[in-house]
């Protein structure tokens, strides 16, 4: 049995630019990560509030909490937001942060 093939078709062409632009754009809009301390973050609850607020900033695209070190681990695209605005939603929310480690790009 031989293997499928695609063929030259319109349809592949446009799939095969495509995967080609978005690959490309990935590319371009690495993820920045910070850590941030949240000193009054007692318990998942606290937890849960935070994630909220922080996820309702276009560009956060992943939050790890650390409940033992009242930290927390954000991926966000800084094309998108920055540290700043992810530092208000946490005060916003009644949870006051700072950054405990740089932000890496």
């Amino acid at each position: 049995m031989e293997a499928p093939v695609m063929k030259n078709t319109p349809l592949a062409a446009l799939t095969f630019a495509l995967l080609l632009a978005f690959g490309t754009l990935a590319a371009e809009n690495e993820a920045a990560t910070v850590q941030i301390a949240i000193p009054n973050m007692v318990c998942v609850s606290c937890e849960l509030v935070i994630e909220r607020a922080v996820f309702e900033i276009k560009g956060v695209n992943d939050i790890e909490f650390d409940g033992d070190a009242k930290t927390a681990l954000i991926r966000f695209d800084p094309a998108l937001t920055d540290i700043d605005q992810i530092l208000s939603a946490c005060s916003d929310a009644g949870y006051p942060a700072t950054v405990v480690e740089a932000p890496s790009i």
